[in-house]
């Protein structure tokens, strides 16, 4: 994909061994479930986080933590500049600390390969191994930022979400996203896909369609009414 970042441009690319992917594939059919998309963990709410971000653009860190590492999204002005995973594990005493360490050697390394470097002004975190609410706090007075938690269920103003289930925002909004990703007709690195064409199609066409059709249906029921009548 090709991110341009101020006057240039780059090139995101990402890759998955083969063997690696018939194997999750396989897991799935032998359940007869039918797999739509094949993402980077963490990717599709990174990404819509940084499309929703109502701050100025500007230099924002994400942080998706699982219970044995942690992904790294740098975003520049809307854009993916960097995706890094490195080993953690806040359920230890250091935890949040040594991953606070290893985040700023990695931010170093990165504004050192940009031309305007890179400090962001806030991180936002989520995952399942935000277990601890503590953690949050640690992590920020080791980066010395404000760090705040994602719950991508309230982000979404036009989504009707039924606020009686039980939701846990770190353990399920990786899966929120990609279903709202899917819906959508977003755009994310996919190692498979299998979408049919009048899905793609009413997804795109949809917004135009909606109207004509309900004036359409509004006529066939007066026809029908004045059939019904005579």
């Amino acid at each position: 994909q090709k991110l341009p970042i101020g006057e240039q441009s780059q090139v995101f690319a990402v890759a998955i061994d083969k063997d690696a992917l018939a194997h999750y594939l396989a897991c799935f059919d032998e359940h007869d479930l039918r797999v739509q998309l094949v993402v980077p963990g963490g990717f599709p709410l990174a990404l819509q986080i940084s499309q929703l971000d109502v701050q100025e653009p500007g230099h924002t860190l994400i942080l998706e933590i699982d219970q044995a590492k942690t992904t790294i999204f740098a975003m520049t002005k809307g854009h993916i500049a960097l995706v890094r995973t490195i080993p953690s594990d806040l359920s230890t005493d250091n935890g949040a600390d040594a991953l606070g360490l290893r985040i700023r050697q990695t931010l170093t390394a990165l504004g050192e390969s940009l031309a305007d470097g890179f400090a962001p002004s806030a991180v936002y975190v989520s995952g399942p191994g935000l277990q601890l609410e503590e953690s949050v706090t640690r992590l920020s007075n080791t980066l010395d930022l404000p760090v705040g938690t994602i719950d991508f269920r309230r982000l979404l103003t036009n989504v009707d979400v039924d606020n009686s289930v039980e939701w846990d925002p770190h353990r399920y909004n990786d899966a929120l996203s990609l279903a709202y990703l899917d819906a959508e007709g977003g755009k994310c690195p996919n190692f498979h896909r299998v979408r049919s064409p009048l899905r793609s199609f009413w997804t795109s066409y949809r917004p135009f369609i909606m109207g004509p059709a309900l004036l359409l249906l509004v006529a066939m029921l007066l026809g029908l009414g004045g059939v019904f009548i005579d």
